[in-house]
């Protein structure tokens, strides 16, 4: 079991969180196909464990080698190693926004579910009324574009979520040096898995920043 919002991909390695929407065996079944699909070990999967929930509001790559991360869950002490040497930029607190009909779908993190247009144009779809990390992102010498969306906690969703990305410029090539790919002690618990066997998978914080996934 897994999300498609549990995965961030680096190039041709995707990093997958486990947790309370994704398991071991999704892991496992996904390098399986990519293996089928591409070549054994071309494409990479790292499994690591970071949040409760979805991944696409904890590790935000902007560009190669550089990456927001959200400081509510990643620190230094458990930074995944295939991002150790990336610059890391701690995103800025989150401007909270409502939600309609009583129900929230998700937290104020949803405003960090932005979208990277071009990497080395550095253009980056952000909600507009999140001016802390518009600034954020100027002094990082990114070009964030402001967008009105309005029901981001209503709907559970954002930028990231709603867009599907079918085809984008340049050469596809590894971000994660080689002595990191698959160094993860996830990795080699789900790697001596049979599929079907019990699932080697850390415990998830009891706190959830959101009631449902992005």
């Amino acid at each position: 079991m897994f999300d498609a919002a549990n995965c961030v991909r680096l190039g041709s390695d995707i990093v997958l969180d486990l947790n309370n929407t994704a398991n071991a065996s999704g892991l496992r079944w996904l390098q399986q196909t990519l293996d089928r699909h591409h070549g054994a070990g071309v494409v990479r999967v790292e499994g690591v464990t970071l949040s409760p929930d979805h991944m696409d509001v904890v590790i935000v790559p902007l560009c190669e080698g550089t990456t927001l991360i959200n400081p509510l869950y990643v620190n230094p002490a458990n930074l995944p190693d295939c991002l150790r040497g990336w610059t890391l930029i701690p995103a800025a607190e989150m401007v909270p926004q409502g939600y309609a009909c009583g129900t929230c779908k998700a937290s104020n993190w949803i405003g960090l579910n932005l979208l990277v247009i071009d990497g080395e144009d550095r253009s980056v779809l952000v909600e507009e009324r999140q001016t802390p990390l518009l600034k954020l992102l100027e002094q990082h010498e990114f070009r964030p574009i402001p967008v009105r969306w309005r029901h981001g906690r209503s709907w559970g969703g954002s930028f990231h979520c709603i867009s599907l990305n079918v085809h984008r410029d340049g050469v596809l090539g590894a971000m994660i040096e080689e002595p990191l790919r698959g160094v993860s002690p996830l990795n080699k618990a789900v790697d001596r898995a049979p599929l079907h066997s019990p699932l080697p998978v850390q415990t998830a914080p009891a706190f959830c920043a959101h009631n449902c996934g992005f």
